[in-house]
């Protein structure tokens, strides 16, 4: 991405106050509101659009149970319970080297330049309950302070984007996190270790055992979703925010081979099953804005394989 409109789209879009509300399989809404926008309001009319997918999930029956055989309407979808929804603060960040520099993989990023980076943070609930059983001072023990997390809050998860204006396209990059499965991942060691062992673990200097089983017990919700509200964060960032209409997804290949990941693969299901539940669809068209980058045309060219792709003007 150009260092300019990036710059321009961190200092002019304000999402500071902004919270993202978000409950397991909260995403079937969002597409079947975008879907009735569309005039796309019917079982027959979803059909052969890019949204016919929604038709075979269970939380599309849920939704549309009042409509009956009427058409739907944003207004008659079974309306959500506002307890079950977690608000998730969202922040905005960079990430990447100088635009022509790309002398290391570091930064994973599929173009030169910068990814303008997307931070889901994790709600009040969670935060009151880890600030009482944790007792942290500067460094928290589930954060990858190398990887693109806010400085301010606790992150649950991120995703890296690239955008190009004229062609109104986006690549997400990347979604990951690194709190939950680190947390997750200690927890499971320290089970797995004999009770006499288990008080001698490193995590004990900043959490009981107890108080840590409490919290693991809680974060287990988050995990089940936190991929889902992720994409879906993004997806309605780049349609809402910044203007995009047509957005791109690395498959598990394409990934590892443009951001050179095949020595350290990300884990495959965020890059097959995620985007396949979301409908995106698989193609070898690759982005414009891609296809003008000199820097890529030889590595398109080599690369026999796919991408991920929604367009959500068809």
């Amino acid at each position: 991405m150009q260092t300019d409109i990036l710059e321009l789209v961190l200092a002019s879009t304000d999402v500071e106050q902004n919270y993202f509300p978000y409950k397991k399989e909260e995403y079937v809404r969002h597409f079947l509101e975008m879907a009735i926008a569309q005039n796309l309001n019917s079982k027959s009319t979803l059909k052969n659009s890019a949204f016919e997918f929604l038709l075979n999930k269970p939380a599309f029956n849920r939704l549309t149970a009042q409509s009956g055989n009427a058409q739907f309407s944003k207004e008659n979808l079974t309306s959500v319970e506002e307890e079950s929804l977690k608000y998730f603060k969202v922040t905005l960040d960079r990430w990447g080297e100088y635009e022509k520099h790309r002398n290391d993989d570091w930064y994973q990023t599929s173009l030169p330049g910068e990814n303008l980076v997307l931070q889901l943070n994790f709600d009040f609930e969670h935060d009151l309950l880890y600030r009482k059983n944790f007792k942290v001072k500067k460094w928290h023990p589930f954060v990858s302070y190398c990887h693109p997390i806010s400085k301010k809050n606790n992150t649950m998860a991120w995703s890296r984007i690239d955008f190009n204006l004229d062609t109104g396209e986006a690549f997400i990059e990347e979604i990951q996190n690194d709190w939950l499965r680190d947390a997750l991942s200690i927890h499971r060691k320290i089970k797995s270790t004999p009770e006499k062992k288990q008080k001698n673990h490193w995590i004990t200097d900043y959490v009981s055992l107890e108080g840590l089983d409490r919290y693991i017990t809680s974060l287990k919700e988050y995990n089940q979703y936190w991929s889902e509200a992720m994409l879906m964060c993004s997806i309605h960032f780049l349609l809402k925010e910044i203007g995009v209409d047509k957005i791109y997804y690395h498959t598990f290949e394409s990934g590892n081979y443009f951001k050179k990941l095949e020595d350290y693969p990300p884990p495959k299901s965020l890059y097959t099953k995620l985007p396949q539940k979301f409908g995106f669809k698989r193609t070898k068209q690759f982005p414009q804005f891609w296809r003008k980058e000199q820097f890529l045309k030889k590595s398109i060219r080599n690369f026999d394989g796919e991408v991920f792709c929604f367009d959500f003007r068809s």
